[in-house]
């Protein structure tokens, strides 16, 4: 992402170049994408962080809009559809998405990047976003350090991105789930992980699998292409 160079009077950047986020779906991935749309419209989740509060988008880039736009999207000779939207649009797409997978009993494990053809990064921004309001004392991610360049989950959250099997004994279900009480309860409370799958041995032994969701990743724009300038400039060090 790139800002234009600062206008004459210095005080504010000019607005951000628009970045594009590539997709290549299925006709039938396509049909679920404008149910997802319509359907979760006005979840929080669907619209935190993407400038709905503060009215900084158009119209067109409104959940039902674009609903209407990929309903009637063509598809290619080979059976799959392809299109480019701005970083927002491909955003709202992708989360409407994870919820839509959410309320079909789908987690992380659905593969929504590769029925959507994009690449992933950790939504660090917007998990930190969801669970604040509810928790300031759950920390969602560490920051960059000497031995990170980027951040990373923290241990408890990155335990329930991985999916972790935790043994837990009889009644600590329900303090594993209880709003609140727990990273996993506020994880819950806030929409971003389904119930836990879990089995009770004989012995009251419950298996308790962590179940993410997708929410927990975002989707990448493209790589941006070289100005001419640039281009030259890789010729003579590759000549």
């Amino acid at each position: 992402m790139s800002y234009r160079a600062w206008g004459v009077r210095g005080r504010h950047p000019a607005p951000r170049e628009p970045t594009m986020i590539s997709m290549t779906f299925t006709t039938e991935t396509r049909d679920q994408i404008a149910a997802a749309l319509v359907a979760h419209a006005a979840d929080p989740r669907v619209l935190v962080r993407v400038g709905f509060v503060k009215g900084r988008i158009s119209k067109s880039d409104y959940p039902a809009a674009i609903a209407a736009l990929i309903r009637v999207w063509p598809a290619d000779f080979d059976g799959f559809c392809r299109a480019s939207f701005s970083d927002l649009v491909g955003t709202i797409i992708w989360r409407a998405m994870a919820i839509y997978d959410m309320a079909a009993g789908r987690g992380l494990q659905a593969d929504l990047a590769g029925r959507l053809g994009v690449g992933t990064e950790d939504a660090y921004a917007y998990v930190r976003q969801l669970t604040y309001a509810t928790d300031r004392n759950l920390t969602a991610y560490n920051s960059a350090t000497r031995s990170h360049s980027g951040g990373r989950w923290t241990s408890a959250v990155q335990a329930v991105v991985d999916g972790t099997t935790i043994r837990a004994g009889y009644g600590e279900r329900a303090m594993f789930e209880d709003f609140g009480g727990s990273e996993y309860g506020i994880m819950l409370g806030v929409g971003l992980v389904l119930p836990v799958a879990d089995a009770i041995d004989d012995e009251g032994t419950a298996t308790i699998i962590a179940r993410p969701s997708s929410l927990f990743l975002s989707p990448v724009c493209d790589v941006e292409p070289l100005d001419r300038a640039d281009e030259e400039a890789l010729d003579m060090l590759v000549a």
